[in-house]
């Protein structure tokens, strides 16, 4: 669906998972708050991230980072 472009920048798998931590963290804020709507938004969007960053991002170094499956 919406797969990210391989960056250096997000090659270590460290800053992926900061990502994700982020989006998780607002999303409890959100949730502690009672904005119910916007800490559901935000978890569609922790979990597209996940799916993308951590599940099916190609390093740059990876030779089948080239190769995008349709």
């Amino acid at each position: 669906m919406f797969a990210p472009e391989p960056h250096p920048f997000f090659d270590p798998l460290w800053r992926r998972i900061a990502l994700i931590s982020l989006c998780v963290a607002w999303a409890g804020v959100e949730f502690y708050h009672q904005k119910t709507v916007w800490g559901v938004l935000v978890l569609a969007i922790t979990a597209q991230a996940a799916w993308s960053y951590l599940l099916k991002y190609k390093r740059t170094d990876d030779p089948s980072a080239d190769k995008r499956e349709g």
